[in-house]
């Protein structure tokens, strides 16, 4: 019993370097730390694999996006804060279920860490329209002081998680972005569990910073401690 500590401890250090062989979880990093909130680019939410990010150019279009994949938007407008979070658009009359993310749906979906996904959380779908055949995609929205979240709330080196699932609900994951500025965000990246199981919404480690490595490795440890 003395060593469970040790195998508990290299556990986790495989875990935070990329092991994935005993576990369905898995944490895709943007080694570019990007900017991701001009309204330029989208990326997967379920690639297990690698970071794919691609440009969007407005407006976009019905059948021209990614499928399940994120856009976000933060801007200034009259000297007001403007931010969206929004999923891809589809083809008209898509298939279910619908290839466009669903988003955790309870309070401000920017201040939920240390909270689990699941399918017994509220969630905000996907809404299919039946007589256009147009499926308008799950959104947060910020318009001055309204909206789901504020950013004139958080400060430069702040990180938030933002959750989200396939729209029937058999994967669960988030996104960890980091502000650079009220309006510049970069993206940490993401993680999300394949196998369908809840993840619990914790920091995970970047690469050179110690601070988030050392609240990865605690995170990590105590979501074995809480699933025992």
């Amino acid at each position: 019993m003395r060593n469970a500590p040790k195998r508990t401890l290299a556990l986790v250090a495989l875990t935070l370097i990329g092991g994935t062989a005993m576990s369905d979880v898995h944490t895709v990093l943007d080694p570019e730390q990007r900017i991701i909130t001009n309204n330029d680019l989208v990326f997967d939410l379920f690639n297990p694999t690698e970071l794919v990010v691609t440009a969007f150019t407005p407006p976009g279009g019905i059948g021209q996006e990614r499928e399940n994949t994120m856009r976000l938007s933060f801007r200034e407008l009259g000297g007001a804060p403007i931010g969206l979070i929004t999923g891809n658009l589809l083809p008209f009359f898509p298939p279910t279920p619908f290839a466009t993310p669903s988003f955790l749906g309870v309070g401000n979906p920017l201040l939920q860490e240390g909270t689990w996904l699941n399918e017994s959380r509220q969630w905000l779908d996907p809404v299919y329209e039946i007589d256009s055949g147009i499926v308008e995609p799950a959104s947060y929205g910020q318009s001055g002081s309204q909206g789901d979240f504020d950013l004139l709330t958080f400060e430069d080196g702040d990180v938030v998680l933002i959750g989200y699932a396939k729209s029937d609900k058999s994967m669960f994951g988030y996104v960890q972005i980091e502000r650079v500025s009220t309006y510049d965000w970069k993206l940490n990246g993401y993680r999300f569990d394949d196998s369908g199981a809840p993840v619990f919404m914790e920091r995970f480690a970047v690469p050179g910073s110690a601070s988030l490595l050392t609240l990865g490795a605690a995170g990590l440890l105590a979501g074995r401690q809480r699933r025992r």
